[in-house]
């Protein structure tokens, strides 16, 4: 993993902190995700789609999630942090679950990519506390 997505360790407190200083310092739409409630594909596209706003024709798939998470024109902001909390909880429900992780990293590395291509600086935090 690049410098814009990376594995973290910190505590509740520290994670609100980081939020609360992206959100208020750098004008950052922030999203945070709870690994625990998306075990499978269809909670976490559900999960994700409710805490990015993503539009009512949100897809439900792989390709619908890289379509709107390079879109946001919904949204104002600056930079962008996702932050998804006890993600070895992440689609522990599917198999093999590392496929899904690989799908998830590539995606977001994509949308790292299209949002610095924009100069918006984009920054996803895998946590597990």
């Amino acid at each position: 993993m690049d410098g814009a997505i990376c594995k973290t360790h910190y505590s509740n407190s520290e994670l609100y902190t980081l939020m609360y200083s992206f959100e208020h310092s750098k004008n950052a739409f922030v999203c945070y995700l709870r690994g625990e409630l998306c075990e499978s594909a269809t909670a976490f596209f559900r999960e994700i789609s409710a805490a990015m706003r993503f539009p009512y024709y949100f897809g439900w798939n792989w390709n619908a999630f890289d379509e709107c998470i390079t879109d946001l024109e919904w949204l104002k902001f600056s930079s962008i942090l996702i932050v998804i909390d006890n993600y070895d909880q992440l689609f522990k429900k599917e198999n093999p679950v590392d496929e899904y992780i690989k799908y998830l990293i590539e995606y977001l590395n994509n949308a790292v990519e299209y949002w610095k291509s924009q100069n918006i600086p984009m920054q996803v935090y895998l946590n597990q506390q």
